[in-house]
């Protein structure tokens, strides 16, 4: 078992073994798998059940995101931020935070 260890220490250290893939490459698909690997393990449905919750998520996201960007116009249009909450559904809070 030693001897197959330093054979494959030996080989990752070798350049000629390495120079195919460069760092940011390897960095690269180390990230992809680790994000793989996490989204697999959140997700306990089956492949369309969890594409219809991903897409839930993303959908509630953009209208959050858009109802911020509605708020912070009716701010520059001084409006009250009673009218602005009950429009755009955000708490007095979060609208304060867009000031």
């Amino acid at each position: 078992m030693e001897e197959y260890t330093k054979k494959v220490e030996d080989l990752n250290d070798s350049d000629v073994f390495t120079s195919w893939i460069t760092l940011e490459e390897d960095a690269e698909m180390i990230l992809n798998t680790e994000k793989h690997i996490s989204y697999d393990e959140g997700h306990n449905v089956g492949y369309g059940e969890g594409i219809d919750i991903e897409l839930e998520q993303g959908m509630k996201q953009g209208i959050e995101e858009r109802n911020i960007e509605i708020a912070k116009n009716m701010l520059e249009e001084n409006m009250d931020t009673s009218i602005i909450s009950k429009i755009t559904d955000l708490t007095k809070i979060q609208i304060a935070g867009l000031k």
